[in-house]
């Protein structure tokens, strides 16, 4: 397993903030996180600014509202390393993560920290045991394929 780099909830709370602030200048009028990082920064970020949280399955129902745009939708996820997981999201959607891993797949439009290393990032909301992504992307694929 590769080294870990460990974020606190004390870093949490600042990347969240910064992030808050972006959604308030930005006319965000909802909030979503990708499962499973991106819930929790989701809904602190959504308890920072009042904007109302919407589970990520509900997406596309949200444009049916009178006056939502996807660009006042705000999509958040913990970290985005290949790009892989933010880029099959539809580019009219704001974007934003706490860690940023330079990729030439997606940047997100918010970001709190780019990440140069490659090392594994922990976030408090996650187990000590937890995998590199590897490991956890290798699971999938042997699933998908028996």
């Amino acid at each position: 397993m590769k080294y870990k780099t460990k974020y606190d909830w004390d870093w949490i709370e600042s990347a969240c903030a910064l992030l808050a602030k972006s959604a308030l200048a930005n006319d965000i009028k909802f909030i979503s996180g990708i499962p499973r990082g991106g819930l929790i920064p989701a809904v602190i970020v959504s308890h920072k600014t009042g904007i109302p949280y919407h589970p990520f399955g509900e997406l596309k129902s949200l444009t049916d509202i009178e006056g939502v745009e996807k660009h006042n939708i705000l999509v958040i996820d913990d970290i985005v390393d290949s790009g892989r997981t933010m880029s099959k999201l539809d580019k009219e959607y704001i974007t934003a993560s706490l860690v940023y891993v330079e990729n030439k797949l997606f940047t997100p439009y918010i970001y709190y920290f780019t990440k140069y290393s490659k090392d594994w990032v922990q976030f408090p909301w996650e187990i000590d045991s937890s995998e590199t992504i590897q490991d956890y992307l290798n699971k999938i694929d042997k699933i998908k394929n028996g």
